[in-house]
């Protein structure tokens, strides 16, 4: 660093204000109040109000945050100013001393009014939140079109251009060009996948020129090379195969010993420990010889993709020993092979890194020309265009100056985050070393971990050194003295964090942190302790296991010890909620999770993983797809056997094989598309979890909790997505694209806790910056990995992507075509990935407050894992530089020297795990404490229903067969949405009447499609609108074109039709309408005696032989009117019907009624209609000014005759004294 960029205190009554600052803020030094108090210096000593102080941020959860915390401190120092108690603002005591008197009191008192009156305009803002307010505001100036639309998703321009790339560019290439790329990208959508990821943080790299020029002529030169170069590789092989008897040679080996006995075999189901036989040998020189064979006609084009198992499985079953005492030159075969195979991936590499850059060039311009075809912004836009803006923009220092004018004061909160794009914002528009404008840029990068999303540490420290002064805070105000101490010493040894550049300066505490923790169980007193196992213990149980097991135990205990009163918190018992787990990835906390469930302990997961990658959204997905495709069954059947229902596949074949029993459960499920149809996803979604016991059915898995909240989260998403998109179709197709293109890192779509109460956390360690914990644990020290795979060892054929001064940012690196500098540039981006594995560990352990237990396990020299991990730099030669290509070796010396570095220290303890203990469970230690079970002895009296038409008159059904049942809400209800009263109605008869109109399709949905035209239709539109209607409501509800025409002709002779001599529903005025007209009818406690007794004295209404048998309810009675009308101030009442009769005259038109109680459906349904009416039309009477029930036969109606029309008026008295049954109930 410069020198004038050493650190300095920071002050804060003292800070300046102007020029360009940068606070360097340790975890738990108080950023945020810091970031607060320069807010209300800015306010009060230069009188900024919150529209001209821009704060910016990276998270909208961050910036609500700040808003709270900024207004809060404005709030209180107008308190502390008016009465003279500063109480937590002691620096404004000083600030207040110091201020100019000049100035009167009163002015600084409404400086702070006004700014908390105007605080609802404050400029704290995301980073791209601040971008588009300026390409908003200064759209002249930033070149912006007029129309301009800022969107947060380019998912659909990303998707298309992906598949038109795919055509243009993938499916065309030559066969060796085409494998390579296809192993990169399976099918289109994968490519989209990886365009989402990519364009971001891709966009200012750097590439060399071979792969950034390269044509696809050229490249085919290179492949014809290379195709040389192998050809006479397989010339060479099959030589040494004739000049040798390799098969003599191997059997000669096997009789002195020389390979390993036991061979590991993927049986199908697990992995077989077998013999190595010399059958065994037999086989794969045989194998290796029809290998070579396939090659002989060295004119041929090479394949490339070879497969090497047999003779790199021979190789790797020799022991150690074999190469001390034969000479491997004998078997040449070995050394050429692995010649053959590390050409072939050096070509596969280069085509790989070529095709990529090539396919993100081309699809880079092609979404660019997309969105400016569309006019649309996204996100990463509005930073590129605001760039551009300012560098290359014609009125760029125009545009600099008004937005100084506009922010005089920037402050940028989590700079460590930021990457070369943004920092090039920043600092093209405020000057160094300014005196009437402030930049100040406040960060740790100890806490830079995002490296994935683009941030880049080496943009920060540039933004150091190009800093007027750099600041520090020194005091930690969020932990205990004791762990402060901890994590000084912890972090003490020289470069802890790889570079030099990244110091770590100790800090002090507050005394007001000290707790006084009583831990006198099985947990240690230390602040940090390193819980270590080293190599198998003496029964050989792994070191790894070991420290599993001694982790979960010590929660466990940890729990107990609170529920017993020895462990507390300054007299507050520790409990679950705690303590918190930290991890690298949810594969390891879905493992802790299952492991500590089964010790007796509820865990909640917080991630940044998406509710879209869940196996909850896989089956809610199944779900939609299974009702809105009700006819295919297959659908049903497998969303059946979920886990989601109770039935087993035997269980299921039973009832598929049973009509009455399968056809029940479909109509469930039509029941549930219906209510989807008309009510819409969530209400039909909450009555299907309800109705078939899902939500207490996943309480009662493991992870239940997690499930159900993985549920809930995503109807709620889909619900939002439903309210924008138009029919069933859109929103799973919405569904389908949402889960196919990744996670996005929108708040809203990550895990939610699935409970607030006291649970362990398992948290991630990204996700866990900027939280803090009472006690932490870090089960997998050795698990902190600088790389999950093999890139940057053995050959050094994988291209890197690292920093290089040189070109002032990232570059990519690739070592085949810069072997002179191969290992500097793998130890460069070793070193990189290193580094940010250090600054992970740094964040971990500084998230606890008392207490943090660090879990460490190695097998001996053996464990290859501990030197890909941070233990690499932990427990290295301090002062000695390390080669990342060739480590040294990570021995038990080597890491019990670096614990035992901390054995003088008072708050770091280490512990060995010297044997394995039997997990322990929170039931064993609370068996003693058995509480026995309440028995409730109250009764709930169980006859209030929501009650239907269809639910009472399917009780005559019940009774006819002897099966007398109390009425049932969860019993499929056909009259619970517009158009369930057709449900039953399609009968099968033989087609007389009208061929034509019963050729449609009989079944629910037809209904349901015939009520939905006839609700969106106006009935006095012209022909051309309901035409209109009518096609694109048989396209949602899925039906064939053919059937338009005929459905259209049905509609048009419905509304032209008289009914009588005056009445015809074209005819009638809107305002006179009143379509799907729902009614709730209290209904008076009483029984089916009384019920049947009143029908029953009306010989028209009469019901003998078929009563009803619902016993005795109260409650609701609840339906749906499909139209209520008025015609020359009389009302009249219509229910369509889309029944196929055999006729539709009077005579089967009644007998129809008859026989599914049409007519308790229609008096039901008057007398719902004449309280409505007589509740809202004074003067109304029943007798004057009702004129009846119509039944709509529509399948029938035309215009030769009456047919397809039924009419009835009830009698005045029988409606009087069924009414009498719908008072409140008692």
């Amino acid at each position: 660093m410069k020198d004038n960029t050493a650190m300095l205190n920071l002050d804060i009554p003292s800070f300046p204000l102007n020029g360009r600052q940068l606070i360097e803020a340790s975890a738990g030094t108080g950023k945020t109040y810091t970031i607060a108090a320069l807010y209300v210096r800015a306010v009060l000593e230069q009188g900024l109000m919150p529209e001209q102080i821009l704060v910016v941020t990276f998270t909208v959860a961050a910036t609500d945050e700040l808003k709270g915390r900024i207004r809060l401190f404005l709030k209180n120092a107008l308190s502390a100013i008016e009465t003279g108690v500063f109480d937590d603002l002691g620096f404004l005591q000083e600030v207040w001393q110091q201020r100019d008197r000049s100035i009167e009191d009163s002015d600084y008192k409404k400086r702070l009014e006004h700014a908390l009156i105007l605080f609802d305009q404050a400029a704290i803002h995301t980073i791209h939140g601040f971008a588009k307010k300026i390409l908003e505001q200064f759209s002249f100036e930033t070149g912006q079109l007029f129309g301009t639309e800022f969107g947060d998703d380019d998912t659909e321009i990303i998707r298309i251009v992906a598949q038109d790339c795919w055509r243009k560019m993938v499916v065309i290439q030559p066969p060796e060009i085409l494998a390579a790329t296809t192993a990169i990208w399976s099918d289109p959508a994968a490519l989209a996948r990886w365009l989402t990821l990519k364009l971001h943080y891709d966009k200012d790299m750097w590439y060399p020129p071979f792969i950034r020029d390269w044509s696809e002529k050229e490249l085919e030169q290179i492949i014809a090379e290379y195709n040389s170069d192998l050809i006479k590789i397989i010339t060479k092989i099959k030589t040494e195969a004739q000049n040798t008897d390799h098969l003599g040679l191997l059997l000669d080996w096997y009789e002195k010993g020389y390979f390993k006995k036991n061979l590991y075999r993927n049986s199908g189901q697990a992995i077989a420990k077998t013999d190595f036989s010399e059958d065994d040998i037999r086989t794969n020189i045989n194998e290796l010889y029809d290998f070579i064979n396939r090659f002989t006609n060295a004119d041929s084009s090479v394949e490339i993709d070879f497969t090497f198992a047999d003779c790199e499985i021979l190789q790797s079953r020799m022991k150690k020993n074999f190469e001390k005492n034969e000479n491997l030159d004998n078997f040449p075969l070995f050394k050429t092979f692995s010649e053959l195979h590390k050409r072939i991936n050096d070509l596969k590499l280069y085509i790989a890194v070529a095709i990529q850059v090539k396919i993100l060039g081309f699809c880079r311009e092609r979404i660019q020309w997309q969105k400016q075809q569309s006019n649309l912004l996204s996100f990463d836009d509005l930073l590129s265009e605001l760039q551009n803006a300012l560098q290359n923009g014609k009125n760029s220092n125009h545009l600099k100056q008004l937005i100084r004018n506009k922010y005089p004061v920037a402050m940028i909160d989590e700079f460590q985050d930021t990457d070369p794009q943004q920092y090039s914002i920043f600092s093209g528009i405020y000057q160094k070393q300014s005196q009437t404008t402030a930049l100040i840029l406040i960060g740790d990068p100890k806490q830079s971990i995002y490296r994935f999303r683009g941030a880049d540490i080496f943009a920060y420290l540039n933004a150091a050194n190009e800093a007027d002064n750099r600041f520090t805070l020194k005091i930690n105000r969020r932990s205990s003295p004791d762990m402060v101490e901890a994590i000084n010493t912890f972090f003490s040894f020289p470069n802890p964090f790889v570079y030099q550049d990244i110091s770590y300066i100790e800090n002090g505490s507050v005394a007001d942190n000290a707790a006084g923790i009583k831990l006198n169980g099985n947990i240690n007193r230390e602040a940090i302790t390193i819980n270590y196992a080293i190599k198998p213990d003496n029964e050989g149980i792994p070191a790894k296991d070991r420290a599993y097991n001694g982790f979960i135990n010590d929660i466990v205990d940890l729990i107990t010890d609170g529920k017993n009163g020895k462990a507390d918190i300054n007299g507050k018992p520790v409990v679950a909620g705690d303590i918190a787990i930290l991890v690298s990835n949810r594969f390891q906390a879905e493992d802790i999770r299952a492991t500590l469930a089964a010790s007796g302990i509820s865990c909640a997961y917080v991630g940044n993983d998406s509710v879209f990658d869940t196996e909850e959204a896989i089956m809610l997905e199944l779900m939609l797809l299974a009702i809105n495709n009700i006819e295919n069954p297959d659908l049903l059947k497998s969303l059946l056997c979920s886990y989601l229902f109770p039935y087993e596949l035997p269980d299921l074949k039973e009832i598929v094989t049973n009509d009455i029993a399968w056809n029940n459960i479909l109509m469930q499920f039509v029941n549930y598309r219906d209510i989807w149809h008309h009510k819409g996803f969530i209400a039909m979604f909450y009555k299907l979890i309800h109705e078939q016991g899902i939500a207490c059915r996943l309480l009662n898995m493991s992870s239940g909790e997690r499930r159900l909240t993985n549920f809930l989260q995503l109807a709620e998403l889909l619900q939002k997505a439903a309210s924008a998109l138009e029919g069933t179709n859109e929103l799973i197709k919405w569904m389908q694209n949402t889960r196919n293109k990744g996670h996005t890192g929108k708040d809203e779509i990550q895990l939610r806790l699935e409970s607030e109460e006291n649970l362990v956390k398992i948290v991630t360690i990204h996700k866990s910056k900027g939280l803090e914990y009472p006690f932490v644990f870090i089960p997998y020290l050795q698990e902190i990995k600088i790389f999950e795979g093999k890139e940057l060892r053995g050959d050094l054929t994988t291209p890197v992507i690292n920093y290089n001064k040189e070109h002032g940012g990232r570059v990519l690196d690739f070592p085949l075509q810069n072997r002179k500098q191969k290992d500097a540039i793998a130890n460069r981006a070793y070193e990189e990935a290193l580094a940010e594995c250090m600054r992970l560990l740094y964040v971990a352990v500084t998230r606890a407050k008392y207490c943090c237990n660090i879990y460490l396990a190695w097998n001996s020299g053996r464990d290859i894992n501990i030197k890909d991990s941070v233990m690499l730099w932990l427990a290295r030669e301090y002062g000695k530089a390390i080669d990342f290509i060739n480590p040294p070796k990570i021995d038990d010396e080597v890491i019990l020297s670096w614990i035992n570095i901390f054995e003088q220290s008072n708050v770091i303890s280490c512990k060995e795990i010297g044997f394995y203990e039997e997990q322990r469970s929170l039931q064993m230690q609370d068996q003693k404490k058995k509480t026995a079970i309440k028995t409730f002895s109250g009764k709930i009296k169980r006859d209030f229903r929501l009650s239907s038409y269809s639910s009472i008159s399917g009780t005559v059904l019940h009774k006819a067969a002897q099966h007398k049942a109390a009425l049932d809400i969860t019993a499929v209800d056909y009259d619970q949405n517009t158009i369930t009263n057709t449900a039953n109605s399609d009968i099968e008869t033989p087609i007389i009447a009208h061929p034509i109109n019963n050729e449609i399709p009989a079944g629910i949905t037809t209904g349901n499609l015939f009520h939905k035209i006839l609700e969106k239709i106006s009935f006095s539109d012209t022909e051309e609108k309901i035409t209109t209607e009518v096609e694109k409501q048989i396209t949602a509800y899925g039906f064939d074109k053919q059937w338009q025409q005929q459905i259209n002709a049905i509609i048009l002779s419905t509304i032209e039709k008289k009914l009588d001599n005056s009445i015809q529903l074209n005819q009638l005025q809107d305002n006179r309408l009143l379509k799907e007209l729902e009614f709730h009818l209290p209904f008076a406690k009483t029984n089916e005696q009384e019920f049947n007794g009143l029908f029953n004295c009306y010989e028209k209404y009469n019901r003998s032989g078929r009563e009803f048998g619902f016993g005795t309810i109260r409650g609701y009675l609840k339906g749906y009117i499909d139209l209520l009308f008025c015609h020359n101030d009389i009302w009249y009442l219509i229910d369509y019907k889309s029944n196929r009769l055999e006729n539709y005259n009077n005579d089967f038109m009644q007998k129809s009624i008859t026989e599914h109680d049409y007519d308790l459906q229609y008096l039901l349904y008057t007398v719902a209609a004449n309280r409505y009416l007589k509740n809202r039309i004074p003067g109304y009477n029943y007798k004057d000014n009702f004129g009846g029930i119509y039944y709509l036969f529509l399948r029938g109606i035309n215009k030769q005759n009456n047919n397809g029309i039924w009419f009835d008026k009830p009698d005045k008295e029988f409606i009087s004294s069924l009414d009498g049954f719908f008072n409140a109930y008692q």
